[in-house]
């Protein structure tokens, strides 16, 4: 249950995953002092902070659940009585260079090994058609990543794999920080009538992240803007 708490999941969510009542998970995170969500980062060690010294050296992978739209949610309406449940989830995987922190998204059906391998594909892909040579990718535990089809992609790509620690979502840091901003400025800012709608509008978003919006550990700067940078210092 803390595993599942550390991957930021709501109680309900557990409790529909282990198949257990809510109350007994309430009280098991209460009793591990993490009965908040907030309480997650009073457990965490500081961050690690460390950066590669060329784009492709690390590519930061990790995926958030969303749940699927069939009308208006009660983060816009604000009246969480008002649910529209058994709709079910789907997921977008994330993939940031760890040098410019420049993203590539996608959303797919389901966190499994058929849709990591191919979202996994058309990252390398992408990141390869902006020069970058994809070189290793940092992931967490979670089966889709271990799985035969991924790691044999990994293997045809020349990808070393690694992984973090568990229960230390900072190591993986920068993918957690776009996550959060993909659900602050994308997923959770705009009215979407339908997951359709909103799927469609991930792709400009990602784009306006990566040309336009400006980040303060790239001393204001875009990560395309990062990534020109260095090919002229390179040159």
């Amino acid at each position: 249950m803390v595993q599942l708490r550390f991957r930021r999941k709501a109680g309900w969510e557990i409790a529909r995953e282990l198949d257990v009542p809510v109350s007994t998970v309430s009280k098991h995170l209460k009793r591990e002092g993490v009965g908040r969500i907030w309480r997650l980062e009073e457990e965490q060690a500081p961050p690690r902070r460390y950066e590669h010294g060329a784009p492709g050296d690390l590519l930061h992978i990790d995926a958030k659940k969303l749940a699927r739209i069939n009308g208006v949610g009660h983060r816009i309406h604000g009246d969480r009585r008002r649910k529209n449940r058994g709709i079910g989830y789907e997921v977008v995987f994330v993939c940031v260079d760890d040098y410019s922190r420049l993203a590539y998204a996608e959303v797919h059906p389901a966190e499994d090994a058929r849709s990591a391998t191919r979202f996994l594909k058309r990252a390398v892909a992408w990141f390869r058609s902006l020069g970058i040579e994809p070189r290793r990718i940092l992931s967490d535990n979670a089966k889709c990543y271990v799985s035969k089809p991924f790691t044999a992609l990994c293997d045809r790509e020349g990808l070393r794999q690694s992984f973090t620690k568990p229960y230390t979502p900072q190591t993986n840091g920068k993918a957690e920080r776009f996550i959060q901003t993909m659900k602050r400025r994308w997923a959770y800012r705009y009215v979407f009538r339908t997951s359709a709608m909103r799927a469609e509008s991930l792709r400009p978003w990602v784009k306006h992240y990566n040309h336009e919006r400006p980040h303060r550990s790239l001393g204001k700067r875009t990560p395309m803007q990062r990534l020109r940078e260095y090919r002229q210092q390179a040159a």
